[in-house]
Order: structure tokens, then sequence, then C-alpha cells
């Protein structure tokens, strides 16, 4: 680097640069050299610009956590807001509109996530509502491969350490994981970068204005550097670190830069300890049965009617059946993979029910009363456990729907049952005097033992009445299809961890020649409903072809 030449010069920029405009220098400049591009990753980062002017040092920034990441300089749009990866259902159950709302971040290995890190987390909440904020949330963003692979005693790849993380928090009402840094960035990132991300994306997608504090133990005390003028630092104390500690809250605390003693014996422990002596969770393996696939017909794809015949889509169906059959083979080697038809299942339960009254749960079939009730869960969350049980969209209440069943006897009528919590929680919600003397599972037709059932109407794009049902806003539901970032594909389908994004890249795929199939007609407005909202939640209109739709969730996925 030229001496005495600062980088900003290299950008043709004054000292009052802002870093918003940084980007639209660069481009600019015709011959992208070393310093004009190291100009660009320090200054576009306003923690690190605010560094460098400051200090005019590049060796200190690097003391203050800055990396030099492998991200090509190719626009803007890097952190991919629209693209529905972190949750955020815990935040919306703790928000307070008359305080300042703020979510605590810390990244990081986390191989594994122990008790240290969930007692540094807790002391942070304590000192920031003790200051009179109020803690909506809390992250953990794991790190991406490229960077920890070149730590040493890191075993787990990123797939088995969000795993792990999901298992501790997730009886946390605060805690999540967020693993947009780890699995939907290109490489490694500045963790100034996480957090920017994170505050533009809750922001955008809560419409509230929430800060973000970012939590870290005193082996990186440096990292405070970056929260002397902007942001929320918090900086907490642990053996061995003392020093460093006391020199750098001397230097900077004051009211963004938070220094917290953390006396507790908890700070002693490291994720290598607990690597070592093997406290760590491992995926549970289960191969036992068969895998089904409900196969629906044409019911989830009726809408597309209106742009071809029926035995253009009847053929289109069958293929992709066949083709979600074969990928389910592959995924699952070990596993006998079934099929059932719809139809001849309910003719089949039609018979067992021998004319008795039923009250069905199942979408498909008609019972003496039907239950429109559906499971509401998280959007791009763990989703190991529903909110809270719900009219199906677009049905009347729950408790409307109860009040026109008449009191008798009845068969509950459902397509599958596993934990049998749902089935229990409509028990609780029916009147005495309408009693259930018998239970059906559409699936008990089937004579063998199994694994897992899944509709094949949960892999279709925008499918009628398919997909998960999500929250995604305080008052807002969607559905959404089998597949990253929306659905975790571990707990509602039983896919491995580490299968979990390839299965939903070929699942998209499958999509996309779907759609390329049926034409440019194929536009999003004959879509479910409760899709086209989400979709244009996040920047699609009506007339946007399921295709572009699917191009864009690979491209993000990719």
């Amino acid at each position: 680097m030229k001496k005495n030449k600062k980088l900003w010069e290299f950008l043709n920029l004054s000292s009052n640069f802002n870093s918003e405009n940084i980007y639209d220098a660069y481009k600019k400049i015709k011959l992208k050299t070393k310093n004009v591009k190291l100009a660009y990753k320090v200054l576009h980062d306003p923690f690190y610009a605010d560094i460098y002017k400051n200090h005019l040092d590049i060796d200190f920034l690097t003391n203050a956590g800055f990396i030099v990441d492998k991200l090509k300089i190719d626009g803007k749009d890097i952190y991919n807001l629209n693209f529905l990866s972190t949750p955020f259902g815990k935040i919306l159950d703790n928000i307070n509109s008359r305080k300042k709302n703020v979510v605590l971040l810390s990244t990081g290995g986390f191989d594994p996530i122990h008790a240290g890190h969930l007692n540094m987390m807790e002391s942070a909440k304590l000192e920031l509502e003790r200051k009179g904020y109020n803690v909506v949330g809390g992250y953990f963003s794991l790190s991406h491969d490229d960077y920890v692979k070149t730590k040493p005693y890191v075993s787990n790849n990123i797939y088995e350490r969000i795993y792990n993380a999901r298992e501790v928090v997730k009886d946390s009402s605060w805690l999540m994981i967020d693993p947009w840094e780890s699995l939907y960035a290109k490489t490694y990132l500045n963790f100034t970068d996480v957090i920017l991300r994170l505050k533009n994306y809750l922001n955008k997608h809560l419409n509230l204005k929430i800060e973000v504090a970012y939590v870290f133990g005193a082996d990186n005390a440096k990292f405070m550097y970056c929260f002397k003028n902007k942001g929320i630092g918090v900086c907490l104390n642990r053996s061995g670190f003392e020093k460093e500690f006391e020199e750098t809250k001397l230097a900077l605390e004051n009211e963004r830069c938070l220094f917290i003693e953390n006396k507790k014996e908890l700070t002693k422990l490291s994720s290598r300890l607990f690597r070592q002596n093997n406290l760590k969770i491992k995926p549970m393996a289960n191969s036992i049965g068969s895998y089904v696939i409900r196969n629906e017909g044409l019911f989830p794809l009726m809408n597309y009617l209106k742009i071809t015949n029926k035995n253009k889509l009847l053929k289109l169906q069958n293929w992709f059946f066949k083709k979600i059959i074969n990928l389910f083979k592959n995924t699952f080697k070990n596993l006998k993979i079934s099929s059932v038809d719809l139809n001849k299942q309910l003719e089949l339960v039609k018979k067992s029910l021998d004319g008795k009254k039923s009250i069905s749960l199942d979408t498909y079939f008609q019972g003496t009363n039907n239950l429109e009730i559906s499971r509401l869960f998280e959007i791009s969350d763990y989703q190991n456990s529903y909110v809270q049980l719900i009219a199906r969209p677009g049905c009347k209440k729950l408790e409307n729907q109860v009040e026109n069943i008449r009191p008798s006897n009845y068969v509950l009528v459902d397509d599958d049952s596993v934990s049998g919590k749902t089935i229990n929680s409509v028990l609780n919600i029916l009147p005495k005097d309408v009693v259930i003397t018998d239970k059906l599972m559409l699936t008990s037709i089937i004579n063998e033992r199994i694994f897992d059932v899944v509709d094949l109407r949960d892999f279709i794009v925008g499918s009628l009445k398919g997909g998960l049902i999500v929250r995604y806003g305080s008052n807002s539901i969607a559905r959404v299809p089998y597949v990253l970032p929306y659905v975790c594909l571990k707990t509602r389908a039983n896919i491995d961890v580490e299968k979990e994004k390839n299965f939903s890249i070929k699942i998209w795929k499958l999509n996309l020649k779907l759609f390329k199939k049926l034409g440019k007609e194929a536009t999003l407005k004959l879509a479910d409903k409760y899709f086209i909202k989400l979709m244009e939640s996040i920047g699609f209109n009506e007339n946007t072809p399921m295709a572009t739709i699917c191009c864009w969730h690979l491209k993000r996925l990719k």
C-alpha cells in the first residue's frame, strides 16, 4: 500500500464518505487492485470504517476481528433480506412497543453449544434489561464451515452443529439458531456483516425497530472497538482473559459498550472441554419400516386446469410423482418407499366406518362432521413442535366449527398420528356430549410397519392446501412447501440433517421443471392463496411465473 495513502483515496473518495455509497464508488474504478478491493471490504462496513477513520491502521482492524472474506464483490444484495432463512417466531411473543426492543446475537463455531454459552446470553439479557431494554430474542449464529474447518478440535460439520444447537435451545422462550451465516452465505463473513444483516432482516419483516446487541467473551475483548460509536456490544469476562477484559473496559466502557464481570464458574467451560468429554447430542438413527407417500392425484393442482387440459396435467402429475418416489429411494436407501392412492384410501375408510358417524380431521375425507383444523408452526424454524392448533386457513373459527357438531357417538378420522398430541388436543375442545368411541387413521389401511408418512402435495410449490402452515408475522399465516429455507425437513419429514439442503435443492429443481412444462401461464396467481401472500410479502406479484420463483430460491440455496 502506498505510504500514507488512505483507503478511501483508493476509491477516489474524501474522508467524509458514506459506507452505503462505497459499492458505487468501487464500480467506477477500472483497475481493481488488491488495495482497491481491501478499501471496499473495510469501508463498506460501517463498524470497521469507523475504526479505520479513528486509527488509520489495518493491524488495529485485524485485532478488532476484521477478516478479508472471500465473497465476490458483485453487488449490494449480499444479505438476501427477502430470503426467509432466519426464524423470528419467539420474538413475536416478546415484543413490547413501549420499550427499546433488542435481540442478542453471538457468533462462533459452537461445537457444541454448552452451559457456558447459555449463561453468557442469560447474563447479557439481565444486564440489558437492567438498563431498560426489552430483550425480545437471542440468536446463536454458527460460523461458516469455510472458517470453522481451519480451527482445531472442531469435528462436526455445519449440519450436525446446527442440529445439535437447535436441540439445546428448542425449549427456550427466547433463544434461537440463525442458520443464514452458515448455510446460505457463500463464504465466511465478518461478524459485523451478521449483525447488519440480522438487524435489517428483522426490521424489514417485523416492521419494527429492533436493535442487535452483539455478545462475546473476553478472549475477543478488542471486538468492542466496533461498538465505540454505533451498535451495542456486550463483553463478558472469562477466566484467563481478565487482563484483556480490564484494559478494553478502561478504554471503551460507555452506554454502547457493556462489560460484565460474570464470575460464575460456568465461564471456565469451553466447547473444547465438552468435545473431549463427548458431551454432545447425536442425531438418532431409525430406519425401520416403510416410508409412505400419499398421492392425492390432481386435487392439489386443480387450479392449473385453467391453463391446460386434464390429460396433460395428469401426465405431469404422474411424472412428478415418479420423480419424488425416486428421490426418496435415493435418500432412504435402507427403507422401502411405498405409496398410497388417496381415492383408494378414502374408499377403504368409508367401508371401515360401516355407516358409523364420524368427525374428520383429514383435508380430503368428508365425515359426518369435519373439523377443519391445522397445526401452526413457526416459519424457517426447527419446527419440532407446533405453536398452537388453529382453524385451517380460510375456514371458520374452531369454536364455531365445534358448536355445529351435534351430541352423539362418533369415530374420529385423521390421516395419521405420530405422537397423538393433535388428537388429544382435539378431544379436549369437544363438548362432553360429543363422544369419541373409536379413532381411525387413514394410514391404518397400510398393512405394513410405517417409518413415516408424507403427502405428495407438500412437496409441490404453491399447491392447493399443500405444505406446512406457518406464522410469518404477528397476524400473518402462510402455506410453505416442505423445503428449505421454510421447513425443517429433519423434524417434518425425517430427512437426515446432512441431506436436508441437497434434498431441498432437488425438490426446487423438480418444481422448476414441472412449471416449465406447464408454461409461462403457470403464474403465482394460480397457487394457493396462502402461498401467494407470502411470496407477495417478499417481492413477487401474482403475474410472476412459478418457474421464476423456483429459480430465485434455487439461486439462494446454492
